[in-house]
């Protein structure tokens, strides 16, 4: 304030740099304002406060052009939702305040935003205006903030609520791809979650250019290491808060799995040599915790699985079954990645212990006939064992079979949380169940997708009954209406649904598949990708069992075509249409 005494203010102390510590410029893209969101409307359900809805849940701040009284103080509050009076629910957002307060120096109209924060919110309301005062809705208008990384992948359909989860999806990552990957944007946390950007990497590599912003976490990552291998829950590290704790399996696997899935949409070498040496440590940090290869630690489990007969927020399935599929999983990508580095030795080291732990969890887990032996069956505990390749090839069809049952069981809902849902559509499809795929993906009853844009979603969410019209709001210890670990749906709806998707064999788009299947109450899809060699695509028309496609080769690159009981088909560069008869 004007007029402020400091002078007992202490001096300013300085210390010599560190040695060894590097300064390096920041390796991807700065965080701007990248649009601006107009507000749809303007209603006053408290006298004296007046709340604009911007009509989509957004990251950033709002820009205000407002009249205003000398010394009268104006207060700025946020909201992801309303309450039914038409007030901001801000319980969501914990102890976090999100308000901001404007102090006018004279009478007038005054423009401003604030500028050292902020927030994530899709209602605005402003209070302490001048009496009297009968606001416009330009008033106010939506500032988007996010690292600004073009957006490279489009995925549209011929079904309006398929279309609105793609935009909630690309929201999602709008939002949480600030600076760092964090899990919400909005209230007393926002932090860099391993597990939630793990599940959603794949996805948020095709809709936008995310590769150094990626590849600059994972060297923070790297950074926060622990001696004996372990990776913290949340990257950067926020001591205090989170302790330095491991975020164990499905969390800390980001480690392998992120650099992983960079490579294969990039074909950048790179980003296995730079991460392999903390991929290799990780799987180091399992082996010494595995008794008889079985991996048994605190973990953070199946999050938020959906009416868990456990009743807890890891879910049915057993910390075990999954520290011990993941300590598989990130073996069998640290071997492969070992590899296509050329470190044979070490390859075949990983290789071997990938085959040991694989028979380690069948014997645990599975009986003869190819059913979970745990006690609380878990659609998750199959889609880990199938999803990961942990079954040998005659356990494989039954254990489908108990899979497509525990969705039967459900009614055709899922029942999996963070770590079982990237795993469900891809695993039904690959198994020969797509029609499956699409009646749990276009579920419109909870817990589904398409319930929460019932409820008026726009982003993705926490929870998948964080609100509904019936029932309100969910538990707000726990409860972010910006929360993207569920859009992981996206790869799947842009590499078999559209049906464009990489090869890992040969990665970054050098080759890739054109592998559509139509399904559901589809008639078209469409998705397009700005690769390494220019833009690929992948679309089709469905008409009276009559598939017309339409695909994209770019130069340099090749294409498999597979199409439904047909053989595959190479495609070179160009433009192709071809049309196909469905079974």
């Amino acid at each position: 304030m004007a007029g402020f005494d400091d002078k007992d203010w202490l001096p300013v102390s300085t210390d010599a740099p560190l040695e060894g510590v590097t300064l390096a410029p920041k390796r991807h893209h700065p965080v701007r304002v990248t649009r601006k969101i107009p507000a749809v409307s303007v209603t006053e359900p408290q006298s004296g406060r007046f709340v604009f809805d911007l009509g989509q849940n957004i990251v950033g701040w709002p820009i205000m052009t407002i009249p205003v009284r000398k010394d009268q103080a104006v207060a700025i509050r946020f909201a992801e939702m309303l309450e039914k009076s038409g007030a901001l629910y801000t319980t969501n957002y914990r102890s976090a305040k999100s308000t901001n307060t404007y102090t006018a120096a004279a009478d007038g109209i005054a423009t401003w935003h604030p500028t050292f924060t902020f927030h994530g919110f899709r209602y605005v309301e402003l209070s302490g205006l001048p009496a009297g005062t009968r606001p416009n809705k330009d008033w106010v208008t939506g500032a988007v903030l996010h690292s600004d990384f073009p957006e490279s992948g489009t995925f549209t359909s011929s079904h309006k609520l398929l279309n609105q989860l793609q935009s909630n999806i690309v929201w999602g990552l709008r939002g949480n791809f600030l600076d760092i990957p964090t899990d919400c944007p909005q209230r007393d946390e926002r932090l860099g979650w391993t597990g939630d950007a793990q599940a959603f990497a794949p996805a948020a590599l095709f809709n936008a250019d995310v590769y150094s912003f990626l590849a600059s976490w994972l060297e923070s990552m790297r950074l926060e290491q622990q001696p004996d291998g372990s990776i913290p829950s949340v990257v950067p590290d926020v001591k205090g808060l989170m302790g330095n704790r491991c975020g164990g399996p499905g969390w800390s696997d980001a480690a392998t799995i992120v650099p992983w899935e960079i490579y294969v949409r990039t074909g950048d070498l790179s980003v296995l040599e730079e991460n392999f040496d903390m991929m290799r440590r990780w799987v180091g940090w399992y082996e010494g915790k595995a008794r008889n290869h079985i991996v048994d630690v605190d973990a953070f489990g199946d999050w938020l699985q959906p009416n868990p007969s456990s009743g807890n927020m890891q879910g049915d399935t057993p910390r075990d079954l999954i520290g011990t599929a993941y300590f598989a999983r990130s073996t069998d990508l640290t071997a492969q990645a070992a590899r296509r580095l050329g470190r044979a030795e070490e390859a075949e080291r990983l290789e071997a212990l990938f085959a040991t732990v694989k028979s380690a969890f069948v014997a645990r887990y599975f009986n003869p006939q190819g059913k979970l032996t745990i006690a609380n069956e878990s659609q998750t505990g199959y889609l880990l064992a199938l999803g990961f390749d942990l079954l040998p090839e005659p356990l494989r069809i039954s254990a489908v079979e108990n899979l497509v049952r525990t969705v039967g069981e459900a009614g055709g809902h899922l029942r999996t949380g963070f770590l079982g849902t990237p795993l469900l559509a891809p695993v039904l499809d690959r198994f020969g169940h797509t029609d499956l795929a699409y009646q749990v993906l276009f579920k419109e009853t909870y817990p589904s997708w398409f319930y929460s844009i019932h409820q008026g979603a726009t982003t993705m969410w926490e929870r998948w009954n964080s609100y509904s019209h019936e029932k309100g709001f969910g538990d707000a210890g726990m409860n972010s209406f910006n929360h993207y670990a569920y859009g992981a749906i996206g790869q799947w709806m842009h590499e078999r649904i559209a049906g464009l998707a990489p090869d890992p064999a040969r990665p970054g788009y050098k080759h890739f598949f054109i592998q559509p299947a139509p399904g559901g109450p589809l008639t078209t899809a469409r998705a397009e990708l700005m690769t390494p060699y220019g833009k690929a695509s992948s679309a089709w028309i469905l008409e009276n069992r009559k598939l017309r496609i339409e695909a994209v080769v770019p130069p340099n690159t090749t294409a498999t075509l597979v199409l439904p009981g047909k053989p595959a088909t190479e495609l070179p560069p160009g433009r192709h249409l071809l049309d196909h008869r469905l079974p």
